[in-house]
């Protein structure tokens, strides 16, 4: 027996979540693991990254432990010292069938990308509590 549960698993099981939703959660989750790795790789600590991005360091860490959701243009100035940038592509995105080509990372990179998008679903479920 498995003691863990997918992503896919999860997200099919949710109602109270809309489809739109889930597809940001599965966005930006992908955006801000990208981001995490790729500082770790390159050995930048948080604080480095705020002096060569502009975005203060405790922005910064609040990101990453998916307290807050930052605004694509901080996204950006913390995407472009580490060499990243955002392309946009269509695809047909079916909400309990992942799209093929989109989740081919490292494992490393993916168990952090589950790990933040457990807490941006805890975060948009508090979200819809207190409305």
């Amino acid at each position: 027996m498995n003691e863990y549960v997918t992503w896919q698993e999860v997200k099919a099981s949710m109602t109270s979540l809309t489809e739109e939703e889930k597809q940001e959660i599965d966005m930006m989750s992908e955006i801000i693991s990208q981001i995490i790795v790729t500082r770790q790789e390159m050995g930048i600590s948080q604080r480095e990254l705020e002096k060569l991005s502009g975005v203060r360091q405790e922005a910064i860490c609040r990101m990453e432990k998916a307290k807050n959701l930052p605004q694509l243009d901080t996204l950006v100035k913390l995407m472009i010292p580490l060499g990243l940038q955002l392309s946009v592509k269509r695809v047909n995105y079916n909400i309990v069938n992942e799209p093929a080509g989109i989740y081919t990372v490292e494992s490393k990179k993916k168990s952090l990308n589950d790990e933040i998008k457990s807490a941006l679903i805890r975060r948009k479920l508090k979200q819809q509590s207190n409305l």
